[in-house]
């Protein structure tokens, strides 16, 4: 503030000014080891950086800090979160919701473009299970796609448990190609236990395989549906 006061900012100026340098480090922070699919996350940074001008600072100030630390700190998955961030703080800060798909009637819509979308061999009661039995946080951050690619694995580790017995609890996986982000995704359908996350997690790390991320749902009838972005 004395420095603002120098440089004769005015007021408003220098309250954006102090509000940048006191969070310079939380969007690295927030966008880097936070969920951004979660409402409350975006909610809280948005109260703690108060307006638009200072998220829009704040970004810049990231990205170059993070650039002048070292150029190895940075690639296209963080600069990817980076402005995942920005776009739903803004949205929230400029009065917008557009980032939440929270609710019943969003739950609704999807169940109905699911059904639509639905190839012939996953029968309406898998579909209609599948939303009786996730918490609704997972229709708030997931499109019909997305549901859908997470109904073929369950059908599949359904099929599995049924026709092989050889095979019964062995996890149905699926690795997509995401290059234009800068990393992979591994999704994994089987039943959940005690300690499930840490031992996939585990394996991943064991491989060789660095973890960005993880997306972890179980439904009501214990089939656990693990995402995992990977580098």
């Amino acid at each position: 503030m004395r420095a603002a006061k120098r440089l004769r900012l005015e007021a408003s100026a220098a309250h954006v000014l102090l509000v940048v340098i006191e969070n310079h480090l939380l969007m690295a922070s927030v966008s880097q080891r936070r969920d951004l699919d979660d409402p409350e996350v975006i909610s809280h940074f948005a109260k703690q950086i108060e307006t638009t001008e200072a998220l829009n600072l704040l970004t810049l100030l990231t990205f170059a800090d993070s650039q002048g630390t070292s150029d190895k700190l940075w690639n296209g998955f963080k600069d990817a979160l980076l402005w995942q961030l920005h776009s739903r703080a803004t949205a929230l800060l400029s009065g917008g919701t557009e980032f939440v798909r929270a609710g019943e009637k969003q739950r609704e819509l999807l169940l109905q473009e699911v059904r639509e979308l639905a190839p012939k061999h996953i029968a309406a009661e898998e579909v209609d299970a599948h939303f009786d039995t996730l918490p609704t946080r997972y229709f708030q951050i997931h499109t019909a796609k997305e549901i859908l690619d997470d109904l073929e694995l369950v059908h599949h580790f359904m099929r599995q448990l049924i026709l092989e017995d050889d095979r019964a609890l062995s996890p149905v996986t699926a690795w997509l190609d995401e290059p234009d982000r800068g990393y992979n995704v591994v999704k994994i359908c089987t039943w959940d236990r005690a300690g499930l996350f840490s031992k996939i997690a585990g394996s991943l790390s064991a491989a060789g395989l660095n973890i960005l991320g993880a997306r972890i749902f179980t439904r009501a009838d214990g089939i656990a549906l693990d995402t995992f972005f990977r580098q």
